[in-house]
């Protein structure tokens, strides 16, 4: 009796560890998966614009004269990417000479020429992407620049600006329930999305909110230096100030010079 009870036992206990194991797989292999859809889900978005902001700049060649050719397409790229806050057209000045929608038309003639990206793109001849930043429309952005281009001359440039937390909470949203968590995460450190919003657009690596997160610091370097990867840190639980340990997973997605990694979390 005893025998069959202690063989009994053991079988239970196998069955539970067993369990406990496969759980754990499982958590990972629905982790991964829901880390795969954001990531594609975010990059296609992104692309919907790139595609948008080429075709408008492409368009605008001929027209750089032309206010009302101008604002015909940048109407067109409004209506192409819904999440478009601004989209100007900036002159070889640096100011944006024609804006759209509507309600931003007070801003026209306001110049960007101190805009390191802006002006980036315009010297190089290509598109740029830019970190977060607080526009003076009062919008918490990121800007995709194009430049427009007349046989190898840049003759000016199409930039739109969109609020990357709107972009990412809404597919974050269909793809995790706490205590599972997403977040984006720029190269450089500069959180683009959490929903914590209180450390959106803090830098993980030099905002004194971090220092106490040690060991979260160390994780977000590996993270920075990796195309994609598995780490763990301890961090507060999203909502509350209770801190925990959590197993990361990450990968990577580029526009044109930026890189943001998108994470996903299990605790």
């Amino acid at each position: 009796m005893k025998t069959y009870t202690m063989k009994t036992t053991i079988v239970v206990i196998a069955l539970l560890i067993s369990g406990a194991l496969a759980g754990c797989r499982n958590d990972k292999k629905d982790a991964l998966t829901a880390l795969d859809m954001a990531k594609g889900r975010i990059q296609n978005s992104i692309e919907l614009l790139n595609v948008a902001l080429a075709s408008a700049a492409g368009s605008l060649t001929g027209v750089t004269d032309d206010p009302d050719a101008i604002r015909i397409r940048l109407k067109q790229v409004c209506s192409a990417f819904l999440l478009t806050k601004e989209v100007a057209f900036i002159n070889l000045k640096g100011a944006k000479q024609i804006i759209e929608p509507r309600s931003l038309r007070e801003y026209e003639g306001s110049t960007v020429n101190q805009d390191s990206y802006v002006k980036e793109a315009m010297k190089i001849g290509k598109p740029v992407f830019s970190g977060l930043f607080n526009a003076p429309e009062g919008f918490q952005v990121v800007g995709d620049v194009y430049p427009v281009i007349s046989g190898s001359t840049v003759v000016g440039a199409i930039s739109s600006a969109f609020t990357p937390f709107d972009l990412i909470h809404s597919i974050r949203i269909t793809l995790v329930t706490a205590p599972d968590e997403i977040w984006v995460m720029d190269q450089d450190g500069t959180v683009i999305y959490q929903r914590d919003t209180v450390t959106v657009g803090k830098n993980v690596f030099k905002d004194d909110f971090f220092l106490k997160f040690k060991n979260f610091q160390t994780a977000c370097k590996t993270i920075a230096g990796a195309e994609s990867g598995e780490v763990n840190y301890s961090y507060y639980t999203t909502g509350t100030t209770n801190t925990v340990n959590k197993t990361a997973f990450w990968k990577t997605i580029r526009m044109h010079n930026k890189s943001w990694k998108i994470i996903h979390t299990l605790e």
